[in-house]
């Protein structure tokens, strides 16, 4: 202890100011830990534990119940209500202050998982067209939002409709139809709504969806009265076939133009999920900034649960680094073999970071792939087109032709492996850590990663997640069984 005391009354810092070794004046360093020395981490990670014990201890005595997670100085606090995070950060805030750590409010970030807001704000009330199925006839109307019902109807037709059958609940919309008839309505999940008089009925989703607050729609195209999201998606709106009015498409043409849009939007990640309003205030009285998706330890982590915007971030820091290396790609000295090896190494490593934790979609996967092919055509292009004329040519290499010269297995076939090896190694963990207890809990939850899992499981003949469990026990077998299939070969990762 005294030789490490000793070291940082010494301990002076310089700044290099230029290539060619200017220095600037030392000065006495008499904060943090020394940059570079060894005994550095290890002191810091001393000092936060302490805190963190601290923290622990006196969340448990005063009936806080918060979990977190820690890597370095990167933490993550978990609570289930608004209150309970707030006073969980105070209890942080004040065993960190006690030895000489502050957390940085700038860089803190509060998200909600999993929650419903009662009402939406008024400002941000929306409606869309839809087609209700009522007794063997189909009307159409307006869908409004609950909260928005103020602003296209008066106090006394709102208050002849009646509420008693939403017990547990208020409605979640308002229906207009055509004629002029209303009624309150909660919107269920899979196209089914139930109506002030409790009778549930089926309806369509023809429009899109605008603001009630016509100020805020912004980008309306004024031949169709189409609302867009940006000045970008109008532009492209009004150069298709698409640019009619609603009135004179069809049910099914109505519908289909809704479905490809949602599903444009889906694709290239624009869909984010919204910003719950929680409010969390520090112990000096500054606001933690709600957000709807963190980084925390290189992965995008959503409020929604979903990867999407994951793959996206994943597939464009690929494609950069893919693209620095377009020398090697393109050399005809190097072979093929090694050009995959480096690949494999340097670009699919850094595309598939943390993919054994992925919730994939079929359109994540068709991302993934459509990535990796041109990836995979540029690199083998030298062997399939040893001749070529005019290198100006589109190389137009069908899949097939290109998978051949590679001798990859697809995407796919490496996300499920990467999940089952993953897999594998928490089943053979302690049954008492933490990281198996998730496992179990994930898997009984009956959530998107545990049905992918089990397809998998089902994909490599496992069978059950019971089956899972007793062969991961031997990790040969596990290994051979969560190989990809003999026979293929696969870029291993």
């Amino acid at each position: 202890m005294q030789l490490i005391q000793k070291l940082y009354m010494t301990s002076t810092i310089s700044v290099r100011l230029s290539m060619d070794g200017a220095w600037a004046p030392a000065f006495r360093q008499r904060v943090g830990i020394r940059q570079g020395c060894s005994l550095s981490p290890a002191l810091f990670v001393l000092v936060l534990d302490f805190a963190l014990r601290v923290f622990t201890d006196t969340c448990s005595q005063q009936n806080i119940p918060v979990q977190w997670l820690g890597y370095a100085d990167d933490l993550v606090l978990i609570s289930t209500a608004e209150v309970l995070a707030q006073q969980a950060l105070h209890q942080l805030q004040a065993a960190c202050a006690f030895v000489g750590l502050f957390v940085n409010v700038s860089k803190t970030e509060c998200m909600a998982v999993d929650t419903r807001s009662e009402e939406i704000p008024k400002l941000k009330a929306m409606k869309e067209r839809v087609l209700v199925r009522w007794d063997h006839a189909e009307y159409s109307g307006w869908l409004m939002d609950w909260s928005g019902r103020f602003s296209v109807m008066d106090n006394q037709k709102l208050t002849s409709l009646d509420l008693s059958k939403f017990v547990n609940t208020l409605p979640s919309h308002l229906l207009v139809y055509d004629d002029g008839e209303f009624t309150s309505v909660l919107v269920k999940k899979s196209g089914w709504l139930m109506d002030g008089d409790g009778d549930k009925h089926r309806f369509k989703h023809l429009g899109f969806q605008e603001f009630l607050d016509d100020s805020q729609n912004k980008f309306r195209c004024p031949a169709c009265s189409a609302v867009f999201a940006t000045d970008r998606a109008l532009a492209t709106h009004t150069k298709t076939q698409w640019c009619r009015k609603l009135e004179v498409l069809s049910v099914d043409q109505a519908r289909q133009l809704r479905r490809t849009r949602c599903a444009n939007e889906k694709r290239i990640g624009k869909r984010r999920a919204t910003i719950v309003p929680v409010k969390v205030v520090d112990i000096d009285g500054n606001c933690i900034t709600p957000v709807s998706e963190f980084k925390y330890l290189g992965t995008l982590v959503s409020n929604h649960g979903g990867s999407t915007g994951e793959i996206i971030r994943r597939i464009q820091i690929a494609a950069s680094v893919f693209t620095h290396l377009k020398a090697i790609w393109g050399s005809t000295i190097l072979s093929v073999a090694l050009k995959l090896r480096l690949f494999s190494a340097v670009v699919a490593s850094v595309l598939l970071y943390n993919s054994q934790c992925w919730v994939v979609t079929a359109n994540d996967v068709r991302l993934l792939e459509g990535f990796y092919f041109r990836c995979l055509r540029h690199l083998t292009r030298s062997t399939r087109c040893p001749v070529q004329t005019n290198p100006v040519t589109v190389d137009k290499a069908s899949k097939i032709d290109v998978f051949r010269v590679a001798n990859v297995l697809v995407v796919e076939a490496i996300l499920r492996e990467r999940r089952l090896r993953w897999l594998g190694h928490l089943l053979r963990s302690d049954l008492q850590d933490t990281a198996h207890q998730c496992l179990l809990r994930e898997m009984g939850s009956g959530s998107p990663w545990s049905k992918i899992v089990l397809n998998d499981l089902q994909a490599v003949g496992v069978g059950s997640f019971s089956n899972a469990e007793r062969l991961a026990a031997n990790r040969v077998n596990w290994r051979a069984a969560s190989l990809a299939r003999p026979g293929l070969h696969v870029l291993r990762l």
